[in-house]
This record gives structure tokens, C-alpha cells and sequence, in this order.
């Protein structure tokens, strides 16, 4: 099974990252072979360039039941927040439509099976 993920850029830490304007998205595609790492380290998978974002903050990863989002301790952290409701740190499945807080830099999360054609690790205009 493979999963796209659209995650697209509802808020900025000041006027960072510079390199993306509120709405534009980056895609990430997620299978059952491999973890996505999100933070401002050069080497993970979605690359958020802010002075609030720590080097690997989250893991997205496939399970049976959807998609798993995990915060791995970074100083600032992450928030995910979903009708509503923030949870600090959090260890859970990710649904579609939620808010994912890596620092103080929002992306609003848009999953579907079939946005594996999407063009991976592109910064898009929504």
C-alpha cells in the first residue's frame, strides 16, 4: 500500500521558511518499507528551514490501520491538532484534514492513495 501526502504550508515562523509561501505544499509519498523524516537537518525527507524547526522533529511511517505520526524529542517539538484538540508530542495515526505544528510552522496534512503520481519533494502552489 502506498499513501501521498500533501502538506500544505499554513503558517510561517516570522518569514521563515523563505523558501515557501503560505499555501504551497510539499508531497511525500509513504509506504510500508520506509520512515519520512521532517525537520531542518539536510538529510530528512521534508526540509522546513526555521529557526523553531529541530533537526528531525517527526516520523511519518504505514501501518495497516492509516498513517503513524511520531515525535521524536526535538527541543521544540511538534503539534498535531485535529478538530480542534492539541496533542504536544504526539505518537498517534494521522488523519486526513489535521494541522501539524513542526515548531512554530503549520501544515494543514491532505492524505490519499492516489497521490503517489504527485511529483515527490516539489514545493507546489495549492
Amino acid at each position: 500500500m502506498i499513501v501521498g501526502i500533501k502538506l500544505i504550508l499554513i503558517e510561517k515562523d516570522g518569514g521563515l521558511p523563505d523558501d515557501m509561501s503560505v499555501g504551497d505544499s510539499v508531497n511525500v509519498i509513504v509506504d510500508e518499507f520506509r520512515r519520512i523524516f521532517i525537520g531542518r537537518a539536510p538529510e530528512v525527507d521534508v526540509l522546513v528551514n526555521a529557526p523553531s524547526v529541530g533537526r528531525k522533529v517527526v516520523a511519518l511511517w504505514l501501518v495497516a490501520e492509516g498513517v503513524m505520526v511520531r515525535d521524536l524529542g526535538s527541543g521544540a517539538g511538534s503539534v498535531l491538532e485535529v478538530n480542534g484538540v492539541r496533542t504536544h508530542r504526539p505518537q498517534r495515526l494521522l488523519p486526513d484534514g489535521a494541522a501539524l505544528w513542526i515548531g512554530r510552522v503549520g501544515f494543514r496534512v491532505k492524505l490519499s492513495s492516489d497521490d503517489y503520481r504527485m511529483n515527490v519533494g516539489a514545493v507546489t502552489d495549492a
